[in-house]
This record gives C-alpha cells, structure tokens and sequence, in this order.
C-alpha cells in the first residue's frame, strides 16, 4: 500500500489552519504544518502540495509565498489570502500559483482545488491526448499546452519544457479554454474523456454493423 500524499500547510489564522487540517484528514491526506514563527523550516519545503496563507509575515514577509512558487520539485502551490484582490490573483497565477482561494473557506471549493493539484501525483488523470477534432480548432502550441495539462503537469514544468514564460503559458491556455469552452483542467478532462467514450462507441457500433453484414 502506498504512502498517503502529504500537504504543507503555512497559515496565519490558527482556525483556518485547524479546518485546513481537518479537511485534508477527511480526504485520506497527512499535513505537515508551519507558523510565521517556524518560518523558514530548518529543512526545504517538501510534500506534493503547498497551501500558503499571502499573509504569512515571518522573518521575511510574504518572500514565504515566493519561496514556495520558486520551489525547484515544481509541487503545486495554492495562495490563501483574507481580502479580494484580482490583481494580485492574477500576478501570482501568472509566476506559477495553481490557485488562489480567499477566506473563509468555502470548503467544497478548496476541496475541489487540492484534488486538481494532486491529481498529477496520485497519476490518476486521464492519459490521453486531446482529440483530433479539438486540437484541429487549437494553434499547434496551445495543443502542445493542453496535452500537458492533461497529464497533470504545473504551469511552471510546461513553460521550462515549452521554452516560455509562465504568463505565455497562462494566456494561450486560456486561450484554448475560452475556445473548447471549458473554464478549469476538471472540465477539460471531463471533456476529453467524454470524446474518447463517444468515439469508442461509435467505433464498437460500427464493428457491429460490419459483422452483422457479414
């Protein structure tokens, strides 16, 4: 039996960080916690995915955030941040951030958000390229994108294979979301895998009919 898949919890609000924990328990998770005051650990940030709260002061203020988006194992980080801020938002989604959630929490949200950042660890999304007829409608790049993104690579992995920035990435991706008409990496498996179910029918379909000819 596998190692249960760990998250780094580094929050300011001792209740939030207490929900956090209990959520990530409900979901078969272990945790490993941090507080400004144990901020900078004496080991390197670790696990399969960060969840940092943008108000985490510590000795070097939100340098927090930044150290665990500059991670070099690429593990997914979602920003946790108390205020409204879309242009904050936007700026971290573009240095690599795989989400930004505000409190308080609305838990099926979180949820739904540490299962897509896992989703390439536990390797159970769908492996499979995007269909024929969806790529045709895509520039050669935002496929190249996609594809990635299915397999359940980071932002920050596709643009240092791809040769590009991370705001590239974000804005092609994009892109290609608005023009599938999906608005998440869930909906663009969901879409994938629905093709591929289609695709196989009518495939045994025609198997049928050309044996019944037969």
């Amino acid at each position: 039996m596998s190692a249960p898949l760990q998250i780094t919890i580094i929050e300011t609000s001792v209740s939030s960080q207490q929900i956090l924990e209990l959520l990530a328990q409900s979901m078969g998770l272990d945790t490993n916690v941090l507080t400004a005051a144990s901020y900078p650990p004496s080991v390197h940030l670790g696990g399969d995915l960060i969840l940092v709260s943008w108000e985490a002061v510590g000795p070097t203020g939100n340098r927090v955030v930044f150290d665990c988006l500059d991670s070099k194992e690429s593990i997914p980080v979602i920003v946790l941040a108390q205020e409204a801020d879309i242009r904050l938002a936007v700026n971290l989604m573009k240095v690599g951030a795989a989400d930004f959630i505000l409190r308080p929490y609305d838990l099926d949200i979180v949820r739904r958000s540490i299962e897509e950042g896992l989703s390439g660890v536990r390797g159970d999304e769908v492996q499979s390229a995007l269909p024929q007829p969806y790529a045709d409608l895509l520039s050669d790049e935002q496929v190249k994108i996609l594809n990635r993104i299915i397999r359940g690579d980071s932002v920050k992995r596709i643009a240092s294979e791809l040769l590009c920035s991370i705001r590239t990435v974000h804005y092609r991706k994009a892109q290609a979301f608005k023009i599938l008409g999906v608005h998440s990496r869930r909906d663009l498996l969901l879409k994938v895998q629905e093709s591929t179910q289609t695709e196989q029918r009518h495939s045994l379909m025609a198997d049928h009919a050309s044996t019944a000819v037969c």
